[in-house]
């Protein structure tokens, strides 16, 4: 399943302190799939529903509220591909 690349790059520039010498620092930051998870997750756990995966009611534990939001991250990932 594709990441969505990053979510929040940067690109860091500067002078080395000890050498002089420039860099550039490219700094890939969470994948958009992290995000999305973590956004619905956000959701997930406030809410009083009952949730479900793959069909059935599953017991509302992190690690199960964590596979639903990465369910709904790759769901949106697949929509907005869709465009």
């Amino acid at each position: 399943m594709k990441d969505g690349g990053p979510a929040f790059g940067s690109v860091s520039e500067g002078t080395d302190d000890m050498t002089g010498m420039p860099f550039r620092d490219h700094i890939p930051g969470m994948s958009l799939r992290d995000y999305m998870a973590a956004a619905a997750l956000t959701g997930i756990i406030t809410s009083t529903y009952e949730i479900a995966f793959d069909g059935a009611s599953i017991q509302r534990t992190p690690e199960n509220e964590s596979k639903v939001a990465y369910a709904y991250a790759d769901a949106m990932l697949l929509a907005r591909e869709a465009k």
